[in-house]
Parts: structure tokens; C-alpha cells; sequence
């Protein structure tokens, strides 16, 4: 059927603004509110920063695993070589008896134990300890005086490293007892390395105050 003419001239302008009705629709898009923008925007820099790190942190990896290999391949004494580890160990010339009450009267022996690597380094080395406090002048049953054994966490908690680098260890008398018999006592001391399982020694006699006097045993 066709249209009279005069009816399709006024109808081409609608058809017109109908065909046109989409795409001005779609060329103007509903404005997103500025807080959205902002956290949006704030996610894109949280993404970008997780990125680079990651990158950071692949990049780390692939320089530790180089130097790993490279480790691996030398021979066990060039490897241990390379690493600080200890050589032998000192006490320091603090060491000696401490008087916590501050009466005169020293309650045990404290020891500065300072593990030195193969560069003559003071250093903060995993490991175990042992100290025996030793009255030479008792009969050789009764020697004894004092121990302290700690373990590789026990003896991590000791280290102080702001000032002189090194291990506090406190041994006060056995059993309790509130003075030394005699003076001096010597120390001795074990440390074991736990990296290469070693055991390393020293000793030193300490002189110590409050001493009970012959008169004075019960």
C-alpha cells in the first residue's frame, strides 16, 4: 500500500529524530559522582604499587637463588669460607661478679661472650652455651659452684649489640647460696655453633666481693 505523498514528508522527520534517538543516548553517558572517581583512582595506584612490588620481590628472589647456586658450587670449605662464621670466642673484660642488691656482696658471675668470626668480628652467631662456675679452692666434689645452660632461643634473647656486641649471661651461686666461699672462681664456658656445630672453649678466674669469711660459716 502506498503512502500519499504529503503523509511520507511529514513523517520523515520523525522516523529522522527516531533513528538519531540511540546514539544521542549513547554519546552522553550518566556523569559518575567525583567520590567515585577518587576511589577509583586510589585502587589504580593500590594495583600499581602491588606491581611494582611484586616486580621488586621477583627481582630479589632471582638475585638470592644466583647467589645460592653460586654458593652450592664451591667446595664445602670455600663455602664455609665465604660465610661469617665462628672461628673462636672471648670474654669480655666486664665479665666478672655482679651485686644486683648492691650490699657488697656479689650474687654470681656474669659473662660477656663474644663469638668472633674469621674476619676478628664480634657477631650475633646462632648457638648453644654452657658456663660453670668453679671454686678451686673447694675439695674436687664440691668445686662446683654455679651453672647456667641455655639454648640457641635462650641465648638469641642475651645478645646486646648496641654498645660492645655481645652475649650477657648471668650465673648466680648453686643452691641458692647468697656469697662465694672463696675468691677467685673461674668461669668456664662452652659455646657451640649451630651453623657448623663446632664447640669452642674459654676460661677466666674472676675475683668477687662479699666473700664468707671462715668465722662467718654456720
Amino acid at each position: 500500500m502506498r503512502l500519499p505523498h504529503g503523509r511520507v514528508r511529514r513523517l520523515v522527520p520523525a522516523i529522522l529524530a527516531i533513528a538519531g534517538l540511540p546514539a544521542l543516548m549513547g554519546g552522553c553517558p550518566p556523569q559518575r559522582p567525583p567520590a567515585v572517581n577518587t576511589e577509583i583512582a586510589e585502587l589504580k595506584e593500590e594495583s600499581a604499587a602491588r606491581s611494582r612490588q611484586i616486580v621488586a620481590l621477583e627481582s630479589q628472589l632471582r638475585t638470592q637463588s644466583k647467589q645460592i647456586r653460586e654458593l652450592m658450587a664451591l667446595p664445602a670449605d670455600q663455602r664455609l669460607a665465604s660465610i661469617p662464621h665462628v672461628v673462636r670466642i672471648e670474654l669480655a673484660a666486664l665479665s666478672g661478679g655482679y651485686d644486683e642488691q648492691d650490699d657488697g656482696i656479689d650474687e654470681g658471675i656474669v659473662v660477656y661472650l663474644q663469638p668472633i668470626d674469621q674476619d676478628g668480628d664480634r657477631i650475633k652467631a646462632a648457638g648453644t652455651a654452657t658456663v660453670r662456675l668453679v671454686d678451686l679452692a673447694n675439695p674436687p666434689p664440691e668445686q662446683g659452684v654455679g651453672t647456667v645452660s641455655l639454648g640457641v632461643e635462650q641465648l638469641r634473647a642475651c645478645w646486646y649489640g648496641r654498645i660492645s656486641s655481645h652475649f650477657t649471661i648471668k650465673v648466680p651461686w648453686a643452691g641458692g647460696a647468697a656469697r662465694a666461699h672463696h675468691s677467685p672462681i673461674t668461669a668456664v664456658v662452652s659455646f657451640t655453633e649451630h651453623l657448623t656445630g663446632r664447640t669452642f672453649g674459654a676460661q677466666a678466674a674472676f675475683e668477687v666481693t662479699g666473700v664468707q669469711n671462715p668465722s662467718d660459716a654456720p
